[in-house]
């Protein structure tokens, strides 16, 4: 079903919102709530990561290129164990 942005315009917050999770849930996402949640942790993780290679590296240059990496990495283990655990 498509919608022009007049149409999508005179829709109510509540039919956006109900509108955005049927779109999620057609692409087999979690809805937008659990999206964020996920984002923030990983955005942490990454920081979390790069501060640790750069302490271990003794170069904030080596934190900043291959910190993230690593940081990400970390919390999908951290996600797979929450999953296994729940």
């Amino acid at each position: 079903m498509e919608h022009t942005s007049e149409e999508l315009n005179r829709l109510s917050p509540e039919e956006k919102e109900q509108l955005q999770a049927d779109a999620l849930k057609q692409l087999g996402l979690p809805p937008l709530a659990t999206l964020r949640i996920w984002a923030r942790e990983a955005v942490i993780f990454s920081l979390i990561g790069a501060l640790l290679v750069a302490i271990t590296a003794l170069s904030p240059r080596a934190g900043l290129r291959y910190g993230s990496v690593v940081g990400f990495g970390i919390w999908i283990v951290y996600r797979l164990l929450r999953f296994a655990l729940a």
